[in-house]
């Protein structure tokens, strides 16, 4: 059985946000989801942030960066919503490998 690849990521336009902001950003994702709140929209994620001044592009590089480690499930109308699994009950079921 063939194992897929996580691409590598795209060189964008100017410097990539710092792990400290990518971190930043999983928190929010995580509480949100822990009081189980719904998808949350890129402003609102930057309200929600310690560092108040990260601008609206550093948020979407870093939402997009979870998004192509499959860490979020993102809607372009209604927002980011973190979707990892973490319970080991969820990893269990039959026919899933263990890493």
């Amino acid at each position: 059985m063939a194992m897929k690849t996580i691409p590598a990521p795209s060189e964008g336009p100017g410097p990539s946000p710092l792990l400290r902001t990518l971190h930043e950003v999983e928190a929010v994702l995580r509480k949100a989801v822990a009081d189980d709140e719904g998808p949350l929209s890129l402003a609102e994620i930057g309200r929600r942030m310690p560092a108040k001044s990260v601008r609206h592009g550093t948020i979407r590089a870093c939402v997009d960066e979870l998004n192509r480690l499959h860490l979020v499930t993102e809607d372009r109308r209604r927002g980011v919503m973190w979707t990892l699994h973490e319970d080991p009950r969820f990893w269990d079921h039959k026919g899933l490998l263990k890493v």
